[in-house]
């Protein structure tokens, strides 16, 4: 009979399970408490109408952005879809880094500093901010799983051969590139860590570049670097604040931070981090850098760390062409989404520069695993930390009610003027996305809106309908015309004058008027900034009686005229028009 070979036990075969189900544990807290964001709701309604091959903001994701329009599709507005597929992605990345980790030759024998890298992988919080809301997560899941699949590819298919493992690899691209252009760095990125790691093999890697280069020349070629100002200095605001990134963001981030956020406004949490906790992650980061220079020497760590700071720098030089000129922010770096796969770079990169200075591998015993997997608990403690206080930071965000009462509202089927969200969700540069029509258009075909009423209803911050009223801003012309005011004849147009000029915006008019016969009016906002077809393609058509009532009409536009037509009309019909307030719709008093 053969001796049995005893069973020897480690901390991180033991945990790694139980890591896994704490990673969804703590997202899905994460999660719940979550709900959209301003991009969430501006991508639907936008790609609807522009396609899905336009870049936004610098971003080329058709894939992203057709998840997007489907989950709003099958559950308008409700953020249970989003949440699920988030959640699901994780899992999946999660237990493909999992895998990955477990059969890498760098890590495969290693399990302590396999489950080291698993840990910073999957709870970084970088990737929880990344994952914190509905379009960052589809962008940073998609790199994290598209690495992670290109890395086990290579790994799993050197006995299949050259075309096999090439056409594998391809084909997780090009699913990855659908989904967002950040895709384009993970071809470079695991070619440089293969070369690290000793295990480069050109033949299949041919085709990956071939398709990574054409893609990049279709990005580019689509105007995805183009800054959104183009006469600004490319990265004006987002220069100034690289200083301050290092030290709030990066080097927190690197330990498990940050810990303090403050959030302004509409836009999402950006880390606070006191000088005094500053200095700490500094101090520990340099430790953490000294350790792996004593085990692995200098000449190995010299290339270990110049990568990660060689891809830090092509993100910082991305950012600053892409999303430079003079309405960026500096506050703009100390995002940490978008950090996340530098960070996925920056570990497998430290992590093979350890393996192959370790030496053979040897089995470790319980207590000298749970000793050296203490690396790995602080971090994880601290992970847990940054992503309470960035959950609690969001406590305040309206977006959940409003949206929430916004379906309700639509359900009932009561009508009510077009209006912006409210500015806590969505701010006016977000114009023409941010109108309800536009945001709850799954909802019901017009979204439950409209643009002409003889009964002025507008949504509360709530997303409840309330009684509304026109605060003045300005006033339309009373007419030359003795008892009719303005009047206009069917084939002859008339400007009606607007005192004073009104800014470019959305505005309420308190439309006073009556026809000869029953007849359809044409509103709209000429101006000299804008071509005809622009300004015509936001016309407004009001059905007039023979009875004087007033409506209130929504006009998308500026300016000190309002042009008004009858079309289609017998010969000789006319329209009598009087002097009426325009401005914001307001509650009632």
């Amino acid at each position: 009979m053969t001796a049995r070979r005893p069973v020897r036990w480690s901390v991180p075969a033991l945990l790694t399970p139980a890591l896994l189900i704490l990673a969804l544990v703590l997202r899905g807290g994460q999660l719940a408490h979550r709900s959209f964001y301003g991009d969430d709701l501006v991508i639907p309604a936008r790609f609807r109408v522009s396609g899905l091959w336009v870049p936004y903001d610098g971003h080329l994701m058709p894939g992203s952005a057709a998840v997007q329009i489907a989950a709003d599709a099958l559950a308008p507005l409700q953020w249970w879809l989003p949440a699920l597929l988030i959640l699901v992605a994780t899992a999946l990345s999660a237990l493909l880094w999992w895998r990955t980790l477990s059969v890498w030759p760098a890590t495969a024998a290693r399990p302590v500093l396999r489950t080291t890298a698993l840990v910073a992988l999957v709870f970084s919080p970088f990737l929880m901010v990344g994952s914190g809301w509905w379009s960052a997560a589809l962008t940073a899941l998609s790199w994290q799983l598209t690495a992670a699949a290109v890395i086990l590819i290579q790994v799993r298919t050197s006995r299949w051969g050259v075309l096999a493992s090439s056409a594998l690899m391809c084909g997780v691209l090009l699913i990855g590139l659908l989904m967002t252009e950040r895709v384009l760095t993970v071809v470079p990125a695991v070619l440089v860590l293969t070369v690290l790691a000793g295990q480069f093999r050109w033949r299949r890697w041919v085709a990956p570049v071939l398709l990574t280069v054409a893609w990049a020349a279709l990005y580019l070629g689509l105007g995805g670097l183009t800054p959104p100002d183009r006469d600004a200095p490319p990265g004006d605001g987002v220069a100034s604040g690289i200083v301050d990134a290092l030290r709030t963001t990066l080097l927190p981030g690197a330990v498990g931070g940050p810990w303090t956020w403050e959030r302004w406004g509409t836009s999402h949490p950006f880390p606070t981090t006191p000088v005094g906790l500053q200095v700490i992650a500094a101090v520990l980061v340099a430790a953490a850098v000294a350790v792996v220079v004593r085990r692995t020497g200098l000449r190995r760590a010299l290339p270990t760390f110049l990568f990660p700071l060689a891809y830090l720098a092509v993100i910082l030089l991305l950012l600053a062409v892409g999303r430079g000129g003079s309405g960026s922010s500096d506050v703009l770096v100390r995002g940490l989404h978008y950090w996340s796969d530098w960070w996925t770079v920056a570990v497998l990169s430290v992590t093979v520069g350890l393996a192959g200075a370790a030496g053979p591998a040897r089995p470790v015993r319980l207590p000298g695993s749970l000793l050296r997997c203490a690396p790995a608990a602080l971090f994880l403690c601290s992970s847990v930390v940054a992503t309470a206080t960035w959950t609690h930071a969001w406590h305040d965000d309206p977006a959940a009610d409003y949206l929430a009462g916004l379906r309700r509202t639509v359900a009932d089927g009561t009508p009510f003027l077009d209006q912006p969200v409210p500015l806590e969700i969505l701010t006016p540069l977000n114009h023409p996305w941010n109108r309800i029509s536009r945001v709850a258009g799954s909802l019901a075909p017009a979204g439950g809106t409209a643009t002409v009423t003889d009964r002025p209803v507008i949504i509360g911050l709530d997303g409840r309908p309330v009684p509304a009223e026109v605060s003045p801003r300005a006033h339309s012309d009373a007419g030359p015309v003795p008892g009719c005011g303005t009047r206009v004849e069917v084939g002859h147009p008339q400007l009606v004058n607007v005192f004073p000029a009104l800014p470019y915006g959305d505005w309420t008019w308190e439309f006073n008027a009556v026809a000869s016969a029953p007849v359809t009016v044409t509103l709209s906002t000429p101006n000299g900034l804008e071509d005809e077809a622009s300004w015509r393609s936001r016309a407004v058509d009001v059905p007039v009686g023979t009875t004087l009532e007033q409506r209130w009409v929504t006009l998308d536009g500026g300016g000190g005229t309002v042009l008004v037509e009858i079309h289609g009309a017998a010969p000789g019909t006319h329209l009598c028009l009087g002097a009426g307030a325009v401005g914001s719709t307001v509650p009632r008093m």
